[in-house]
């Protein structure tokens, strides 16, 4: 199972990294018919649609006995309810990882990044000293 990790961060506050191995096609089987989101048909097309199918594949695995509605607010920000209940909730995905961080009362943010030497040269932009 390509879900590398499933923490509980704080009680109530969960984080999921899915290494994402499967093809396009893979992606489609696993998720099934399981799942519903606006735009859901259009976004399975798109070029990154490995990385979609992977973020909505770790919220039916973190909550497989829950409705789950994913929308988009105004400002294009997802958030989620969970049988009717809000949550927060961040997505990220950089090259074959994707993870969501999804909490009921806490603002959070997540951001996956591969590690690469170059960062080396726009560090100071957003690297304190000490950091």
């Amino acid at each position: 199972m390509p879900l590398v990790l499933n923490k509980n961060i704080y009680p109530d506050v969960k984080l999921a990294i899915w290494f994402i191995n499967e093809s396009h096609e893979g992606l489609l089987n696993i998720i099934g018919n399981n799942y519903n989101e606006v735009n859901y048909h259009q976004r399975i097309q798109q070029a990154n649609a490995r990385h979609y199918l992977a973020s909505r594949i770790i919220l039916t695995q973190l909550f497989p006995d829950n409705t789950i509605v994913l929308s988009k607010n105004e400002f294009n920000k997802p958030y989620l309810n969970l049988d009717s209940h809000p949550y927060h909730i961040s997505i990220t995905h950089s090259f074959d990882y994707a993870a969501v961080l999804v909490a009921p009362n806490s603002f959070l943010g997540i951001d996956l990044e591969r590690i690469d030497p170059r960062i080396g040269r726009v560090k100071r932009k957003f690297l304190n000293q000490q950091e």
